[in-house]
């Protein structure tokens, strides 16, 4: 089924009742990440993770946040951890 265009308090709502249904499988989404070429280095609004080695990597929140825009401190979107690094949700990022 195809919907209408989402909102990020929309996809947030989505988002969380995937979390509910399945909070292993997001988290794992979530943590997981690919290498990724210079022109998606360069994308305007996609988040990307540099590491120590100068490798580039992308995961699901870099391509969620570029989605819907990011900015200088970063996207809309954040995942939420408790302190045992469990998946609690997703809100909206403050800032």
């Amino acid at each position: 089924m195809i919907s209408d265009p989402l909102s990020v308090d929309k996809a947030i709502e989505r988002l969380n009742s995937m979390v509910a249904a399945d909070r292993d499988a997001l988290r794992a989404l979530v943590a997981y990440r690919v290498s990724c070429n210079q022109a998606l280095v360069h994308h305007p609004s996609v988040q990307i993770q540099v590491q120590d080695d100068h490798t580039n990597l992308v995961g699901l929140l870099g391509i969620l946040n570029g989605i819907f825009g990011s900015g200088d401190n970063g996207g809309p979107l954040e995942a939420v951890f408790d302190d045992g690094g469990t998946l609690i949700g997703f809100r909206r990022r403050c800032g």
